[in-house]
């Protein structure tokens, strides 16, 4: 029996494990299948930020099963959905100090 969404947890699991403990790096998913929502909520992903897409592009909100958008029609959303990107410049890798 296959269990695609094994492999995937995994490999999201080693890339949460990159960042520090108690930090989620991923902050929402978009998966075209059932288990790639099992995967997203196993890494921490709250179902309220978790989307299914279907062949024709349209997405589906997995918590209210209701809630359908394009990928065109989310762009028009992301700042509501999504939190503001923080680039703040590090002086830790500032020109000066790569260039010493």
């Amino acid at each position: 029996e296959k269990k695609p969404e094994e492999f995937k947890i995994q490999c999201l699991a080693d890339i949460k494990a990159l960042f520090p403990t108690g930090s989620n790096p991923f902050y929402a998913g978009y998966g075209n299948r059932v288990n790639d929502v099992c995967a997203y909520q196993a890494v921490g992903i709250p179902i309220v930020r978790i989307f299914t897409i279907n062949y024709k592009g349209e997405l589906k909100h997995e918590l209210t099963q209701t809630f359908q958008s394009t990928y065109s029609h989310m762009s028009v959303l992301v700042d509501q959905v999504f939190p503001p990107a923080q680039c703040e410049p590090s002086d830790e890798f500032s020109q000066s100090v790569y260039w010493r």
